[in-house]
């Protein structure tokens, strides 16, 4: 694998040098959201149209430059909420370079929907770590009614809202939203109280908020910070870029498997969306699920409270396996066995390649058996003693 260094570098700066170069060709307003990732030298893009539930590479990987157009949820751990954070940009900018190697992504997914990757947008989810149902309303589609309820909700986990603009009082999935003016196109995420929500009412979206409606949680949310700018088309000429037109269903490939890109680094995640016969949409989360990937993600860290309140009953659990090594130790061996261990490994090191041909003397070594050095000695000199007894209780 290359490192970061020679071969890196230069294609970083290539594409940094493209950022302020003439002559640039114009991004096409209308293209769907999607991002452009450079790893250990080599450029992979993808491309929400695609890849609409977004990308998770089989293990962690270094990105040392992202360029990106649309909003996207991006982890660390793909099956953990940890530390999350949502990355926005328009026109593939380019965000700075990351040195940190230590720094790692295992999934991003996009927050806002293929064809309007920079609108306002809601997102619910009903579980951090998993994303589980996971549904993105774009809300000016929302208010046109394009939107029916799928899949009942039982418990919201939080909620994302990317470039918000100001709106009147208005109820989402039973969720009381009102919109903001804000200066900037930001992303921002909150999670929501540990409620049983009433599931989604037949309509989506509708004016006003009942007495049941819990409010949006602005006083709790987190800011994520949009990154304005554009970059050269021409940088991007030998990127790898998601394609799954190849990848047709076969009975004996399973859907995970083909939706594999790049060689296999990663998969190209389907958002699972259903039209009605009314040709409203219905959303349900994203396939191949994060549930179905645990494998790929690694081992999730004891949660906080454990940790916290768990630092007692942690000690006192390897101090009880600590004794008990003790005790099996001092059960499974002896002041004989011990004393002959002590004596082989002695005469092994005073003479290692024939310490059972040419047996060193230790008469300081009264302990040990015959065939190391030791003496014979007993505390009965009456008494016969085979040739072969060795050990303390023969001393005198």
């Amino acid at each position: 694998m290359k490192s970061f260094g020679s071969d890196t570098i230069p294609k970083i700066i290539f594409i940094i040098f493209g950022l302020f170069s003439d002559g640039i060709k114009a991004w096409n307003p209308n293209m769907p959201g999607g991002m452009k990732l450079v790893i250990n030298g080599d450029t992979f893009s993808f491309s929400t149209d695609i890849c609409s539930g977004g990308v998770f590479f089989k293990k962690p990987v270094h990105i040392e430059l992202s360029c990106l157009h649309g909003y996207f949820l991006k982890r660390s751990n793909g099956c953990s909420m940890d530390k999350n954070i949502i990355v926005g940009g328009e026109n593939y900018v380019c965000q700075r370079v990351n040195k940190d190697k230590n720094s790692l992504v295992q999934a991003l997914i996009p927050v806002t929907n293929p064809e309007s990757p920079l609108d306002h947008t809601i997102t619910f989810f009903d579980d951090g770590n998993t994303l589980e149902n996971l549904r993105r309303y774009t809300y000016v589609q929302g208010l046109e009614g394009i939107y029916e309820s799928g899949r009942s909700s039982q418990n919201l986990a939080g909620v994302i809202v990317t470039n918000t603009q100001k709106t009147p009082l208005i109820s989402i999935e039973n969720v009381c939203y009102q919109g903001q003016t804000l200066p900037t196109a930001d992303a921002y995420l909150a999670m929501l109280p540990s409620v049983a929500s009433q599931g989604p009412s037949s309509t989506i979206f509708q004016s006003g908020c009942g007495p049941n409606a819990m409010t949006f949680p602005w006083g709790s949310k987190t800011v994520h910070n949009f990154t304005s700018g554009y970059s050269a088309q021409e940088i991007f000429e030998t990127e790898k870029v998601a394609d799954l037109t190849n990848k047709k269903p076969s009975d004996s490939v399973s859907d995970t498997i083909r939706t594999e890109i790049w060689d296999g680094l990663a998969y190209c995640l389907q958002a699972k969306m259903e039209v009605s016969t009314t040709g409203g949409i219905k959303m349900a989360g994203i396939e191949p699920s994060i549930e179905s990937l645990k494998l790929f993600c690694p081992r999730a860290r004891p949660e906080n409270k454990n940790i916290v309140n768990g630092k007692g009953a942690l000690r006192q659990r390897r101090r009880a396996r600590s004794v008990g090594n003790r005790k099996r130790r001092e059960v499974e061996t002896s002041i004989e066995f011990n004393t002959l261990m002590t004596c082989v490994s002695t005469c092994w090191k005073e003479n290692h390649d024939k310490c059972h041909e040419n047996i060193p003397q230790m008469s300081n070594m009264p302990f040990c058996p015959p065939y190391c050095g030791g003496k014979k000695r007993s505390r009965h000199p009456d008494r016969d003693v085979p040739a072969d007894a060795w050990g303390p209780w023969l001393q005198g």
